[in-house]
C-alpha cells in the first residue's frame, strides 16, 4: 500500500511539472525574439519563424546543432570533403555563409571566412531556445543572411553545476561540465567546458577504407559574468575535422598524406561585452565585440592515383572588433527602431603552400590588411487598422571593399479575428565576397576577379492557424531569385542566375505528455543560367521534396520515448540519379532529479545511404548508438 502511494503522489507530482513544462513552452513558442530585433508575438514577426525549445532538444536527443537544424523544413546535410554543409532553401555550398548564426545578439561568424562550423565543436548544453528565421535578414543584420538566420539563446545556469558525460560506437565520447557562482553585488559567473571525441565509423570500400565523418578532439569553452543590465562573455571553440578525401572526391591513401596531411582545424575565440539601456522611453542595447580566428587546413587536390600528385597547405588567421547599438521606441501606433554598427576586420596571415611535382610553391602570401565597414539601419512596425501590421525595414551596409549596398524589406502581416495569421513578405539580402576568395591566388582554386556581392529577392507568402493553443499549422510558399551566384570553376567567380519556388507546411503539437511536429518541403528551379547548382527543374544534389517528422511520448512519469524520421526524394547529380531513402532515429530519455539518462539510435536500420554536393556521393555512416548519463548537484 505504501509502495503505491508512493507512484501515485510521484505521478501527480510529475504531471503538475508537466503542466508547468506546456504552460512554459506554450509561452516560448509564442514570441520571437530576432526577426525585429525586440520581444513581439509570433503572429506579428516580418517572417515566419520557427522556434526550437529546450525541452524539444532534450527529449529528441539533439545534441548537434546540425543535427537539429537538419529536422526542420528546407534543410539538408550536403556531402563534402571538409564538413557537413548545411542547404537551406535550395542554396548551399563549401561554407555557411549563406546563413546567420547568432548567440544572444552576437554573430557567431569567422573574421575574413564569414562562416560558421556550427558541428561538433559547438555545446547545445545550456541553449534555451532557437529561432529559424526563414528569410533574408539583411535589413537587420546585413550580409551573411541570404536565406535565413539562426538565433540561438543559452539560458543563465542556477548557482549550482551539472555534469554529463557520454560513451558511444566507434570510439565516440562527449563532456560537459556547467557551475554558476555568485559574485559580489548580485552579480552570477558562469562556465561551460564541453569536449566532443568522434573518430567516426571504418568504412571499407573497393578502393581501400576510410572513416565517415572523423570529428576528433572538439572542444569549447565559455565563462560569462552577468549583474543588472550588464554582460560579459568569453567563447573558444575549437573545430577539427579529419578529410579522408581530395577535392574532387578520390580517397586518400597514406602516400598522399604526405608533405601536409588531409584535415581541418579552425580556433575561435569571440569576447562580448552588453549593456542593456533605458533613456527617455527608448530601450535599447549597446554590444562591444572582439573576434579572432585562425585556421590550418592542408588538403589533397590530386591524390597519386590520379596521375599528379598536388596537395595544398592553408594557414589563415584574422581578427575583427566593433560596435553594434540599436534602439527602439513604442508609439501609439507601434514601434521605431534605428541601429548602427561599426566593424574593423583585420587579415593577419593568407598564405597557401603548394606541393607538386616533388617541390614546394608558395601560390599565396598576402600581407596583413584591415578593413573597415560600418552600417546604419531602421524599422518601423506599424499598426495600420486592426489586425494589420505594416513592418518596413531598410539597411545600407558600407564595405571598403567594394562600396555601398542598400538593403530594404516589406512585410504585410494580417491577424483576422480567429487563429489565423497572414504574412505577406519581400527581402532583399545580400553576401559579400570573403578577403580569403577574393586575395587567393587563382592557381590555388581559392581565388577570385573582381567578385561581386551575391544577391538574393525573395518573396513570400505564408499562412498559419493555431487550431488549439497548444497546436500550429503553417503552410509557406516562397520565391527566391539568386543573382551572381559564387561558385567554383577551377577558381571562385561570379557566375549566373537562379531562381526557385518553394513550398514549406509544418505541424506541430503540444501537450503534457506528447510533443509531435511534421514538415513536409518541396522545391523547384524555375530558371536558371550557367549554374552549376541547377540541374533542370532540380537543384543539384538536393531532394526534390523531404517530410521529417518525430513524437515525443511520456511513457511513465520521467521516462520518454522519441522516435523520429527523415524521408527524402531522388536528387540528382552530374547526370546520375540518387534513390530516395529514408532514416530512422531513435532516443530514450529518462530524467528525475538530479539524474538524465538518454540512449541515442542515429540511423536505426543502419542503411549507408550515399548524398550528393560538393563531392562525388560516398556512403553517409551507418547505425550510431550514444549513451549519456548526467548529474545536476
Amino acid at each position: 500500500m505504501k509502495k503505491f502511494l508512493s507512484l501515485l503522489i510521484l505521478f501527480f507530482l510529475s504531471a503538475s511539472a508537466r503542466a508547468e513544462y506546456l504552460k512554459f513552452a506554450l509561452r516560448e513558442l509564442s514570441l520571437v525574439k530576432g526577426a525585429s530585433l525586440f520581444t513581439e508575438r509570433a503572429e506579428e514577426s516580418p517572417f515566419p519563424v520557427t522556434v526550437v525549445t529546450a525541452e524539444e532538444i532534450e527529449r529528441f536527443g539533439w545534441f548537434n546543432l546540425r543535427d537539429l537544424l537538419e529536422y526542420q523544413p528546407s534543410f539538408y546535410l550536403v556531402q563534402d570533403v571538409n564538413e557537413r554543409v548545411i542547404a537551406h532553401r535550395g542554396l548551399y555550398r563549401t561554407v555557411t555563409s549563406h546563413l546567420l548564426f547568432l548567440e544572444d545578439g552576437f554573430k557567431l561568424h569567422l573574421p575574413m571566412m564569414e562562416n560558421f562550423i556550427p558541428d561538433a565543436s559547438f555545446p547545445m548544453t545550456g541553449i534555451s531556445r532557437v529561432e529559424i528565421i526563414r528569410g533574408p535578414g539583411a535589413s537587420l543584420y546585413g550580409d551573411a543572411a541570404l536565406t535565413g538566420v539562426i538565433n540561438l539563446e543559452r539560458r543563465n545556469f542556477p548557482p549550482r553545476a551539472s555534469l554529463s558525460l557520454g560513451l558511444g560506437e566507434y570510439d565516440s565520447e562527449t563532456a560537459d561540465l556547467t557551475f554558476s557562482v555568485p559574485t559580489p553585488g548580485d552579480g552570477m559567473f558562469h562556465l561551460l567546458l564541453h569536449y566532443t571525441d568522434l573518430p567516426g565509423e571504418i568504412y571499407r570500400t573497393a578502393d581501400g577504407s576510410q572513416r565517415l565523418h572523423p570529428r576528433p578532439e572538439n572542444y569549447a569553452l565559455k565563462m560569462a559574468w552577468e549583474k543588472g543590465p550588464w554582460s560579459f562573455f568569453y567563447f573558444r571553440l575549437h573545430s577539427r575535422y579529419d578529410t579522408p578525401r581530395s577535392q574532387r572526391g578520390r580517397l586518400l591513401s597514406p602516400e598522399d598524406l604526405e608533405p601536409f596531411g588531409s584535415r581541418e582545424k579552425v580556433w575561435q575565440d569571440l569576447v562580448g561585452f552588453k549593456r542593456n539601456l533605458h533613456f527617455k522611453g527608448f530601450e535599447g542595447t549597446l554590444r562591444l565585440f572582439w573576434g579572432y580566428f585562425e585556421a590550418s587546413t592542408p588538403q589533397v587536390r590530386t591524390t597519386h592515383a590520379e596521375g599528379q600528385f598536388t596537395a595544398l597547405d592553408i594557414d589563415l588567421a584574422a581578427r575583427r572588433w566593433g560596435l553594434a547599438t540599436h534602439f527602439y521606441r513604442s508609439h501609439s501606433r507601434g514601434i521605431f527602431l534605428l541601429g548602427f554598427n561599426w566593424e574593423r576586420e583585420d587579415y593577419e596571415e593568407v598564405r597557401v603552400k603548394s606541393f607538386s611535382d616533388g617541390r614546394f610553391f608558395t601560390l599565396t602570401d598576402l600581407p596583413s590588411k584591415a578593413e573597415d565597414n560600418w552600417a546604419l539601419f531602421a524599422q518601423e512596425k506599424f499598426h495600420l487598422f486592426s489586425g494589420v501590421i505594416l513592418n518596413v525595414g531598410l539597411r545600407y551596409d558600407h564595405y571598403e571593399s567594394f562600396g555601398g549596398h542598400v538593403s530594404p524589406r516589406i512585410s504585410l502581416i494580417w491577424n483576422p479575428a480567429g487563429s489565423w495569421h497572414l504574412i505577406a513578405a519581400w527581402g532583399e539580402g545580400f553576401q559579400a565576397p570573403n578577403y580569403f576568395y577574393r586575395g587567393a591566388n587563382l592557381e590555388s582554386g581559392y581565388g577570385g576577379k573582381e567578385l561581386d556581392p551575391e544577391m538574393v529577392y525573395t518573396y513570400i507568402l505564408s499562412l498559419s492557424k493555431r487550431l488549439r493553443k497548444n497546436s500550429l499549422f503553417r503552410v509557406t510558399f516562397f520565391r527566391e531569385k539568386f543573382d551572381d551566384l559564387l561558385e567554383k570553376r577551377d577558381f571562385y567567380r561570379n557566375l549566373g542566375k537562379m531562381e526557385l519556388s518553394g513550398l514549406e507546411a509544418e505541424l506541430r503539437w503540444y501537450t503534457d505528455r506528447l510533443l509531435t511536429f511534421l514538415n513536409y518541403s518541396l522545391y523547384e528551379v524555375t530558371e536558371a543560367d550557367e549554374t552549376g547548382l541547377a540541374y533542370g527543374n532540380r537543384v543539384e544534389a538536393l531532394p526534390r521534396w523531404m517530410v521529417k517528422g518525430g513524437a515525443s511520448l511520456q511513457l511513465l512519469p520521467g521516462f520518454y520515448l522519441s522516435p523520429q524520421f527523415r524521408l527524402y526524394g531522388r536528387a540528382r547529380w552530374q547526370g546520375q540519379w540518387l534513390s530516395s531513402y529514408a532514416v530512422w532515429d531513435l532516443h530514450l530519455l529518462y530524467r528525475r532529479p538530479p539524474w538524465r539518462i538518454s540512449l541515442k539510435i542515429e540511423n536505426l536500420f543502419d542503411h549507408h545511404f550515399k548524398r550528393a554536393g560538393t563531392t562525388p556521393p560516398y556512403p553517409w555512416p551507418g547505425r550510431s548508438i550514444f549513451l549519456r548519463l548526467g548529474v545536476r548537484f
